[in-house]
């Protein structure tokens, strides 16, 4: 495939892959490294702060989408970035004078997160929506996200009673109670921490065991056991 055969979203999440993956794509991206040498390359081409600072929420959801055992490597290295001494960006046209790379990506990050997993659960859209239910929960651990939507989704799934506008039937129930495991195992205790009363170990057992199995029935069962929900 040329170059001429991507978008231009594409080639910009092509231009990420250097810093995460220097020598292999199946090597998954070191935190600490790959930061230094965004770092490195913002403190050489300051100009450079915004493109990267926008791009890498699309970088986040094609990881997801295509890699997703390697998520959390990508997901700590934006956290090391959120929290590093960047170059600042002055954006005229939008009145925004000495941005911060944390304040682009954290204004851009939560709106697309949420363009891609609000609205109904749609079958061909499937695999997408487990990519981001995976992202959500993981990326709410890290707390570098804690959107309304991607918790709603998760107790929709469940079938919260004060929680469900829209009833799924069967493959549609599937894939959005499949979602709400995938949130549950990556990172429940937060939950639980922060909303006690909506997300109660006990409510969220039950809400578990009212769940049809059919092809979720291994997922389902997993989530069932508390220690497995991660941090």
């Amino acid at each position: 495939m040329s170059n001429d055969d991507y978008t231009d979203s594409d080639l910009e999440i092509r231009s990420l892959l250097p810093f995460f993956y220097p020598s292999s794509r199946t090597t998954p991206p070191d935190p600490c490294s790959t930061a230094a040498r965004i770092e490195g390359d913002l403190r050489t081409n300051p100009e450079n702060t915004a493109f990267i600072a926008t791009t890498l929420p699309a970088f986040l959801f094609f990881t997801a989408t295509s890699t997703p055992a390697h998520i959390d490597n990508v997901l700590h290295t934006t956290q090391i970035l959120l929290h590093t001494s960047l170059p600042l960006v002055n954006i005229p046209h939008l009145c925004r004078p000495n941005a911060t790379f944390a304040s682009l990506f954290l204004a851009m990050f939560p709106d697309d997160f949420n363009a891609s997993i609000s609205g109904p659960v749609l079958v061909p859209e499937r695999e997408t929506y487990i990519a981001m239910s995976l992202l959500g929960a993981r990326a709410r651990s890290m707390d570098i996200i804690n959107t309304p939507e991607c918790v709603g989704k998760l107790a929709h799934g469940l079938g919260f009673s004060e929680r469900v506008s829209l009833h799924y039937q069967s493959e549609q129930a599937e894939i959005a109670a499949m979602g709400s495991c995938i949130q549950l195992l990556g990172g429940a205790s937060l939950l639980m921490r922060d909303q006690p009363v909506r997300f109660s170990k006990d409510k969220i057992l039950d809400a578990l065991d009212r769940l049809e199995s059919g092809q979720n029935d291994a997922l389902i069962k997993v989530s069932c056991l508390p220690a497995s929900w991660t941090l």
